[in-house]
């Protein structure tokens, strides 16, 4: 079989497994730097510093995603951190145990409070115009003559106490059903006065790149201190969290007690609400079911 050699005793099986020797080892390589595109570095639990992201064998240029309608383009920062100065404390001394509130929950988004920095625009529809909009800035949408109309209802916090009136819905337009319940004042519509916006500094974790260490920095963010979130528009209630009564012609919203309702986000731009605001306000609402009443923390057995 010497007619198959390439070179001395070269010949083409073994270049086949070196070709495929070669191709493994690039695969892994790959598959390696893929999977540390995102959840990386890993933090450390109690101090939630960083790790070093490793070398460029081991971690993949972040990716640029092209937003539509001329939304520009968005990668994701590996780099920014989540806050480490919770005020918080474990419930007892093990990895794993949950944290226990030690300020406002709502405020400071621990637990169900919780949520996520998403952007500061609205959700668009396929045509490039925002979502969820006021059901009176539109003409061709309306609520069903066989279904009860919320404006006009008064809403019934958990305390089974007058939290305001619906003066508005918000309606989502490309699914074509409400999102959220404007609340005003049950005896002058309107929305409450929203807490006053303050400066928080807070302390994180970061990378620097230049050393690929872990570093402490302290940034700056504007919220209410009610409400984790600034805004001095409407007060918007989720729609999944109301339950109509039709009978008796009220709203009840079992998430918060009637007197917590002000402290809810607002938006910043009347008659409309970005992504950001959304995910506080129904993180807000969402809280409620845990840290409304201190007997919710409770077992139920």
């Amino acid at each position: 079989m010497d007619d198959v050699k390439i070179v001395g005793t070269l010949d083409v099986t073994q270049l086949v497994f070196y070709a495929f020797v070669l191709f493994f080892i690039a695969l892994v390589f790959y598959l390696r730097r893929e999977d540390r595109r995102e959840g990386y570095p890993t933090e450390a639990e109690d101090t939630g510093m960083p790790d070093t992201m490793g070398g460029p064998l081991s971690r993949a240029a972040p990716k640029t995603f092209d937003l539509p309608h001329g939304q520009g383009t968005v990668s994701p920062d590996g780099e920014r951190r989540e806050r480490v100065d919770l005020p918080a404390k474990r419930a007892f001394g093990s990895n794993g145990a949950p944290y226990v509130p030690t300020g406002d929950p709502f405020a400071d988004g621990l637990g169900p409070a919780a949520w996520a920095e998403r952007m500061h625009t609205p959700d668009l529809t396929a045509s490039g115009k925002p979502r969820i909009v006021p059901l009176s800035s539109t003409d061709h949408v309306s609520v069903s003559p066989r279904d009860p109309n919320p404006v006009g209802m008064t809403v019934i916090g958990a305390d089974g106490e007058t939290a305001g009136m619906v003066t508005e819905a918000w309606v989502d337009m490309s699914e074509h059903h409400i999102r959220y319940l404007e609340i005003g004042d049950a005896e002058t519509p309107g929305s409450a006065s929203p807490q006053p916006v303050v400066v928080e500094t807070q302390t994180v974790a970061a990378v620097d790149p230049a050393t690929e260490t872990a570093v402490v920095v302290e940034t700056e963010s504007v919220r209410t201190p009610a409400s984790g979130g600034p805004g001095t528009g409407a007060l918007l209630v989720p729609m999944a969290m109301a339950k109509i009564r039709k009978r008796k012609g009220v709203i009840v919203v079992d998430a918060l007690r009637a007197d917590q309702f002000a402290g809810a986000p607002r938006p910043a731009t009347p008659g409309q609400i970005t992504l950001n605001e959304e995910e506080r306000i129904v993180a807000y609402f969402g809280g409620g079911y845990l840290y409304a009443d201190p007997q919710r923390q409770e077992p139920i057995i």
